[in-house]
């Protein structure tokens, strides 16, 4: 809902010659159109056609927020040349984040963000365990992080611990998962419709967890129905996975079967091409 007012805004401040408005209003098209599901190469071409108006109007600066969505997007589908690598391994991103973690506080908190969602994603937790801790050494008493990424940051933080849980009983990420879930809370309680299936996923992990497994199963799919009733396809694949790695691991093939499938579609639908065939590859069938 927030994407055609936010149009509206960029056509208004070009009109009145408000350009750095505009550029902000299409930074938050391009991001909001990332995280609210859109296909991934749809929301490449809003970055190549905002980028494009960017450099017309020597707004470059504005945009280097965009850099690491452009960056995560690519690993996600496999494009432009991101099949092999792995994430973030360049000179040129390491150099980014330097920057950011000195002179732009909100940049280097994207960094963390899409760097840990991307590693959680593909498994590697090891790069992801990092990101959150670096990222928790990051806070200034004279930095607040904008609400939704403060939020979006909270739900992947938790996600990554309770998987980093099932391996340890690490204090830290008890802490961090609790924190995750009762922030969703609060989320899910004044804005439902793109926290709901976040606070369920979580709850869902807990519950797998701790062993709770009727409860696990039925969360799960709570949490694949609220992200696909709000449109939340890239989290609806991320439930759908992590249902299908939960039945798997109580032994009900068949039911895992089902969910990888309807993760592998749903990755499909999202654009995110490279993700599929990771998990095609995972897959344990």
């Amino acid at each position: 809902k927030s994407l055609e007012p936010m149009n509206h805004a960029y056509n208004v401040g070009l009109r009145f010659g408000e350009i750095h408005y505009a550029i902000a209003a299409a930074r938050n098209i391009c991001i909001l159109s990332f995280q609210s599901g859109e296909n991934l190469m749809t929301v490449l071409e809003k970055f190549k056609y905002y980028g494009v108006k960017v450099k017309e109007h020597k707004q470059e600066i504005f945009w280097r927020l965009i850099i690491p969505y452009e960056k995560a997007i690519h690993h996600l589908t496999g494009q432009p040349n991101e099949l092999d690598k792995v994430f973030w391994d360049g000179a040129e991103e390491e150099q980014l984040l330097k920057y950011a973690q000195k002179l732009n506080l909100v940049l280097g908190r994207v960094i963390y963000y899409l760097r840990a969602w991307i590693a959680y994603m593909f498994n590697d937790y090891k790069l992801a365990s990092r990101m959150v801790e670096e990222e928790r050494q990051l806070k200034n008493p004279l930095y607040s992080a904008p609400n939704f990424l403060k939020t979006i940051y909270e739900f992947v933080a938790g996600l990554i611990s309770f998987e980093l849980l099932h391996a340890t009983d690490d204090a830290k990420w008890k802490e961090i998962a609790e924190a995750s879930m009762k922030e969703m809370e609060t989320c899910a309680a004044h804005a439902p419709s793109n926290y709901k299936h976040k606070l369920l996923l979580l709850q869902a992990e807990s519950a797998f967890l701790y062993g709770e497994d009727n409860d696990a199963a039925k969360l799960y799919d709570s949490a694949i129905k609220a992200a696909d009733d709000n449109g939340f396809i890239q989290d609806q694949a991320v439930a759908c996975e992590r249902a299908g790695i939960f039945h798997m691991k109580r032994g009900n093939t068949s039911t895992a079967s089902h969910y990888y499938g309807q993760a592998h579609n749903a990755y499909l639908k999202l654009g995110a091409e490279k993700k599929a065939s990771h998990l095609r590859l995972q897959c344990p069938f």
